[in-house]
């Protein structure tokens, strides 16, 4: 007879489990978190985290039982583990880094690859998972959890201010739940994080030592559409985003600007509604072989060719074009005040458009055309 589980509610799958032999069975992979509702000779009945709705039975000695919280208990239940946070942390880490540094290798052997770097988070994972490991066996001292507790948290600051992410803001090595301190008090907790990582990541981490308090300097580009003189004949928008050729990448998000099927007229009220703000931009950012890139969609027809009329009550997204801006050294720093930019519209096969930007200043002119007209910023 199958039974309610009171004190079994949440599990790892240990070894791969295969259905074909067993009816009704759950296929489970190694490492796949399952929620337990009923037990039976040896047996579990329940569901993987990562699909709730697919149920089935399980060998209960493929299951590695772990600490669990209920909320709402009932029909609607839901169970997660209690794990300690700096152990959650170290997984959630390893994850992240994981892909990042399978896109670091990939370019190893590209003018942008970065061997130094890609060894360094390489070893720091491998210290970390390593640890990690430590703090599971549940075999060390008090003292012994401490210590590598505070070595986990220093290596992933220190690992998010190299790879420039986030930083976690902390208070005695312990993350600040956002919820629960005031606004004021998150940002005094996050400054004080960063200079604590920075200080350890140069080896000041002694309180007898000076800290350098200088910190990074941020910079913003105030950007403006001014006119855009290629008529397209049906409404469409324009994206503005900011790329790095030196890295091959948007560093930005994208700035939407709406134009109509009338054209674009240089009103007032017009300039100020197509006016945005790029934030956050570092030293390595405006140092850097910076362009504006455009991407321009129309909507409405599938094709030129068709009428008007016939397609008046659907409006396709279609790509139409790009334009790139070369941003100077002398514009970033603000010395030349506002600067006026004007180029010329490109054109390729939509399966080549969102790559079009390289493809342009790259000057692989068999993979493009230029339109007619300009297009002022």
């Amino acid at each position: 007879m199958w039974t309610p589980t009171k004190n079994q509610k949440f599990g790892v799958a240990i070894s791969n489990f295969d259905t074909d032999l067993v009816p009704q069975a759950l296929r489970l992979e190694v490492g796949e978190t399952v929620q337990i509702l009923e037990e039976c000779r040896g047996w579990y009945r329940g569901f993987s985290t990562r699909n709730r709705n697919l149920k089935g039975i399980f060998p209960s000695q493929f299951i590695h039982l772990k600490p669990f919280r209920i909320d709402n208990e009932g029909i609607y239940e839901t169970v997660t583990p209690v794990e300690d946070p700096v152990v959650q942390e170290a997984a959630s880490v390893l994850r992240e880094w994981g892909q990042i540094w399978k896109d670091l290798y990939v370019v190893l052997g590209t003018p942008y690859g970065d061997q130094e770097l890609w060894d360094a988070v390489r070893k720091t994972m491998m210290d970390i998972a390593d640890w990690r490991k430590q703090l599971i066996t549940g075999t060390l001292t008090s003292d012994q959890i401490a210590q590598i507790k505070l070595k986990v948290t220093r290596k992933i600051d220190w690992g998010n201010r190299r790879l420039g992410l986030d930083l976690v803001p902390r208070v005695n090595g312990d993350m600040v739940d956002p919820d629960a301190v005031s606004v004021v008090e998150l940002h005094r907790v996050h400054v004080l994080s960063a200079e604590t990582s920075q200080a350890h990541s140069q080896g000041l981490g002694t309180l007898g030592k000076k800290k350098d308090r200088r910190r990074a300097q941020s910079h913003h580009l105030f950007f403006c559409m001014r006119d855009f003189s290629y008529h397209l004949g049906e409404d469409a928008e324009v994206f503005f985003s900011l790329y790095d050729a030196q890295k091959g990448k948007f560093i930005s998000e994208r700035f939407l600007v709406k134009l109509p099927r009338e054209g674009f007229f240089n009103y007032v009220e017009k300039i100020h509604s197509n006016c945005t703000i790029f934030t956050d931009l570092g030293s390595a950012d405006l140092a850097s072989d910076l362009y504006i890139v455009a991407h321009v969609v129309r909507v409405g027809r599938m094709l030129f060719s068709e009428s008007v009329k016939k397609s008046s009550s659907h409006c396709y997204r279609r790509p139409h074009g790009v334009a790139v801006f070369k941003l100077a050294p002398s514009v970033l720093q603000g010395a030349d005040g506002e600067v006026e930019l004007t180029g010329k519209l490109f054109t390729s096969d939509e399966k080549d458009f969102w790559q079009l930007p390289e493809l342009v200043l790259k000057k692989q002119s068999n993979k493009y055309s230029i339109m007619s007209n300009n297009a002022s910023y």
